[in-house]
């Protein structure tokens, strides 16, 4: 029976969480405009524009480091014909 190595697992779920913080972004500034002053609306556009980028580099940071994982720890899985390994 082939089966994938564990890490494409948590790659899928890692990489799911945080790009559905991406969504997380824009409500949250709904949400802060609705309840906050006219004067204050610039910073939380900044501050969401900050979110962003964070999550950006954080998400491609935590895919580059697992992809490396992946390549490097010896991810080998079994197949019909024997064992697969990734290096």
């Amino acid at each position: 029976m082939e089966q994938l190595p564990p890490m494409i697992n948590s790659m899928v779920v890692v990489q799911c969480v945080c790009f559905s913080l991406f969504g997380c972004v824009p409500l949250t500034q709904v949400v802060l405009i609705m309840l906050t002053r006219a004067d204050h609306i610039h910073r939380i556009w900044r501050i969401g524009a900050l979110c962003y980028s964070v999550l950006s580099v954080l998400s491609k940071g935590m895919l580059a480091v697992m992809f490396v994982m992946l390549t490097t720890d010896g991810n080998c899985v079994k197949t019909t014909i024997g064992r697969a390994c990734l290096y």
